[in-house]
């Protein structure tokens, strides 16, 4: 019979709720004891946010459809702008980035949708949405997200977003 120890790194604790059904900060009450004793905050980490895709993007155009792309701003900062999806009212992005956070409760994600037109025009808004991020917003998996419209039309945005905590060392 051959022992094996294995020891567990504190920093390693929130990848591995991750992988849990329905975990969130909440489950280690934003702070844990780290192997020196001292506690670590849960609200420094990484946040993915991946855009997939919309649909029923409404036509701003006379002479085609829409050409939308998707601007995400985190606590009012502009960090991703996807590429323009040309005549399509349910486009596809599929893009993401990833942002390094020290302060993941409260923050705020924006996505905004607009029509691109070609210069001199301006870009037409189709619509957007807000984001208060917190412990039950920890891990969303292509959650489609309704835009506000000035239309009033039923536009939905799907989105990925998930916080991986990393405690500070």
């Amino acid at each position: 019979n051959v022992k094996v120890e294995v020891e567990i790194k504190a920093y390693l604790l929130p990848l591995i709720a991750l992988k849990q059904e329905a975990s969130t900060v909440a489950d280690y009450k934003t702070t844990f004891t780290g192997c020196d004793g001292t506690n670590q905050n849960l609200n420094t980490g990484v946040l993915y946010v991946h855009v997939h895709s919309a649909t029923g993007v409404p036509t701003k155009d006379s002479s085609s459809e829409s050409d939308p792309f998707v601007t995400v701003y985190y606590n009012g900062k502009e960090v991703l702008k996807t590429k323009e999806v040309s005549n399509d009212n349910n486009p596809i992005f599929n893009e993401r980035i990833e942002i390094l956070t020290s302060a993941f409760t409260g923050s705020e994600l924006i996505f905004k949708v607009d029509d691109a037109d070609v210069f001199p025009n301006r870009d037409d808004p189709i619509g957007s949405v807000k984001l208060t991020l917190g412990p039950d917003s920890v891990r969303m998996v292509n959650k489609p997200l309704r835009l506000t419209t000035k239309s009033g039309g039923e536009t939905d945005l799907y989105v990925s977003v998930v916080f991986r905590s990393v405690p500070l060392v």
